[in-house]
């Protein structure tokens, strides 16, 4: 490609980040979370001080969150749109 030419990419979901069903999921009590954490909240999980998963807040019931570590765009095609510019 050369400067000023556009292109489309589409990424298959399987190809970017995975089917909706792929992941771990988990439910872990919500005294566990500060008292701003949402349903669709993202956060990053470390053990020992290693960052291990990106997690998404996917529902609370009573006193529990479900966690799960599906990316928040699996099961979506994505779509890059590109432009070439002149530098």
């Amino acid at each position: 490609m050369q400067a000023g030419e556009k292109a489309v990419l589409t990424i298959d979901a399987e190809d970017a980040f995975g089917e909706k069903g792929e992941g771990v999921e988990r439910t872990i009590p919500r005294s566990r979370f500060p008292q701003y954490v949402q349903v669709g909240d993202a956060m990053r999980l470390t053990c020992d001080g290693i960052e291990i998963l990106l997690w998404v807040v996917e529902e609370g019931a009573g006193d529990t969150w479900r966690l799960s570590s599906k990316h928040p765009f699996s099961g979506q095609d994505i779509e890059l749109h590109i432009e070439i510019v002149d530098g």
